[in-house]
């Protein structure tokens, strides 16, 4: 009876030839593997068509001369279950199942933005990480040191790092615990990591990036908090075997106040004045520290130069005021006038000092020469130096808005030399203010002037042909006649981009050369126009300056105005046509010699030319330096 069940386990198997099952199919079954199955499926394929069993370390067929079947089942290390589909030819497949299916680490259902996802422990609460831990003692309780540590002890601590394991470097020994690196390249990207060890030898822990020779590699160490507090043991205090290198912190100097941006070096309560030969000096300790423990000396001396001072003749040497009151006035006497004094106050705290804002004060001695530049040319310029100056004491040169005067160039602390570049200027003239102000306030100020380029431009008026109908006043007498004059405008020299205006200023004159008064009337008109124009426009100016009796012998007529704006040299020639019309209001006189006979005369008298913009423009002349254009027509009758 046992034959029956010598397939198992499984569920035995009946065939053809009897009861006992002999020949029937034998179970299915289920084994493990160290084999992995990704890496090494060659090995675990052989192994299933020859009928060994899957240990990498066995060359053992299966026991009892069973052979693998379709739908057995293996495991491999890490509890994966892979099922055999064609035992002919050794074919498996993982079947999406792990003996492991809790795992040990949660996802925490975050991505990076490269795909990582984040995980934390399957343990409930609270979520305890996995500790580094590194020895080689085999299990070791690893928390049992320090007892405590901030009052915790290490088991309750989100994450443990262990290090044991010392490693000796020359005269040093380590235990190494964590590599912060972002080098990929050996020997190349040394200097891109950092790591964390402990110096077994003096207890120390060490953070940065040492090499084998013990140089320190480039890496530097921020600390990005809002308040960064070294805490001492008490009484550990700075002295004479301090290791170099060691952090100073306010335990030992405990004079904040002392410190920026407490510390006010200069509060407006400081200060110091000088009549003739008397300097006064004002102060409120209060104001610089707002501390009332904080102690203050007061220095007062000549300066020499830098670095020498006295107070009297007979030595090189400050003269000092301890431990001044909190506030106060003190008057020192007897000053020579054309020396230069300083003051400050040295501030002192538990032995840590600071000094205020040093007050400089003397009556000044200051001379700019030459005491002003005018008429330079307008072409570029540089003056290297051109002025000298003679000081007491320390000066600064300002140029005002005046930022065409490039490049200033200054030498020399109290008596020294000034020079500046000029660029060229073209158009008119400009000024500007050169102020050397001393220390103290006293200044001087030296007026720049440089003259402008005009660029030489020439207006020509071309007098045109002069018309009158009818041709002559002869009997039949005429009751009405015209007279015109067509005249044209040219210019030469205008530079490209100039826009100007241009105002026409012309006369009518009239003389009645009959005998008896007549009645007539006469009307003026006027019109300019550019050579861009397409046509003539209307007439800009019409005027009927006369009606009723002209007396003989007596002249009248009348003035006018044509204005054009806005031209550009492309607006070149301009022409202007005027055109005087007569008429008489009375019928012809009876009797000869007295005819309507007058004589007229048109005539141009001025053109004023305004620039607006554009380069060569001068505006001290309205017409480009150019004297004022007269023209005028013939006299006709």
């Amino acid at each position: 009876m046992n034959d029956k069940f010598k397939y198992a386990p499984g569920k035995p198997g009946f065939g053809s030839k009897g009861d006992d099952g002999s020949a029937g199919l034998q179970g299915l079954a289920m084994y493990f593997t160290d084999l992995n199955p990704i890496t090494q499926s060659t090995q675990i394929t052989q192994r299933i068509i020859t009928n060994f069993v899957l240990w990498s370390t066995s060359s053992d067929l299966l026991p009892d001369g069973r052979s693998y079947m379709r739908g057995d089942l293996f495991f491999d290390n890490e509890g994966k279950a892979y099922e055999i589909t064609n035992p002919v030819t050794g074919a498996y497949e993982f079947k999406l199942a792990s003996l492991n299916m809790g795992g040990y680490f949660v996802p925490l259902g975050v991505n990076s933005d490269n795909g990582f996802q984040r995980y934390f422990n399957s343990n409930n609460s609270p979520k305890y990480i996995i500790d580094n831990v590194y020895t080689a003692a085999g299990a070791v309780n690893y928390t049992e040191s320090p007892v405590t540590i901030y009052g915790i002890s290490p088991e309750n601590f989100a994450r443990v790092e262990y290090s044991n394991v010392v490693f000796t470097l020359g005269q040093n020994r380590y235990n190494p615990f964590t590599v912060y690196s972002s080098g990929e390249a050996a020997g190349l990207d040394d200097n891109k990591s950092i790591a964390i060890v402990r110096d077994a030898s003096h207890n120390s822990f060490r953070i940065g990036n040492l090499d084998d020779t013990q140089n320190i590699r480039n890496v530097n160490l921020i600390f990005d908090v809002s308040s960064l507090i070294h805490t001492r043991q008490p009484g550990n205090y700075f002295t004479a075997n301090t290791p170099q290198g060691s952090i100073l912190t306010n335990y030992e100097i405990k004079a904040n106040t002392l410190f920026d941006p407490n510390f006010n070096s200069s509060p407006a309560s400081f200060t110091v004045s000088m009549a003739t030969t008397i300097a006064t000096i004002n102060w409120n300790l209060l104001h610089f520290t707002g501390d009332a423990d904080v102690t203050g000396d007061l220095y007062f001396y000549e300066q020499l130069s830098p670095g020498t001072f006295r107070i009297d003749s007979s030595a090189a040497r400050p003269l000092i005021f301890s431990n001044i009151s909190s506030s106060g006035t003190i008057n020192i006497t007897g000053l020579i006038s054309t020396k230069t004094y300083r003051a400050y106050i040295k501030m002192s705290k538990n032995g840590w000092i600071r000094n205020s804002a040093t007050k400089e004060v003397f009556n000044g001695i200051l001379t700019v020469s030459p005491p002003s530049l005018s008429g330079e040319p307008s072409a570029g310029y540089s003056f290297t130096p051109k002025f000298n100056v003679h000081a007491n004491s320390t000066w600064d040169v300002s140029f005002g808005d005046a930022t065409w005067i490039t490049n200033p160039t200054l030498s020399g602390s109290n008596d020294g030399s000034i020079g500046f570049a000029l660029p060229e200027k073209t158009g008119s003239s400009r000024n500007a203010v050169m102020k050397v102000t001393l220390s103290n306030g006293l200044s001087q100020s030296v007026a720049i002037s440089q003259k402008g380029s005009l660029v030489p431009t020439t207006f020509t008026f071309v007098k045109g042909t002069s018309h009158q109908t009818p041709p002559g006043m002869t009997p039949p007498f005429a009751t009405s006649f015209d007279a015109s004059c067509l005249s044209q405008i040219t210019a030469t020299g205008l530079p490209p981009g100039i826009v100007f205006d241009v105002s026409i200023y012309f006369n009518t004159n009239y003389y009645n050369y009959n005998t008896v008064p007549n009645a007539v009337y006469f009307v003026e008109f006027a019109r300019a126009w550019r050579n861009t124009d397409p046509t003539p426009p209307p007439y800009p100016y019409s005027k009927k300056f006369m009606s009723g009796a002209i007396m003989p012998s007596v002249p009248g007529g009348a003035s006018g105005t044509l204005a054009l704006t806005n031209l550009t040299p492309a607006d070149f020639p301009l022409r202007i046509y005027m055109q005087l019309s007569g008429s008489t209001e009375t019928s012809p006189p009876a009797i000869p010699p007295d005819y309507y006979y007058f004589e007229t005369n048109m005539e141009c008298t001025s053109m004023q030319v305004f620039p607006k913009s554009g380069p060569g423009i001068s505006d001290e002349y309205t017409n480009f330096g150019t004297p004022t254009i007269l023209w005028a027509t013939n006299s006709f009758a």
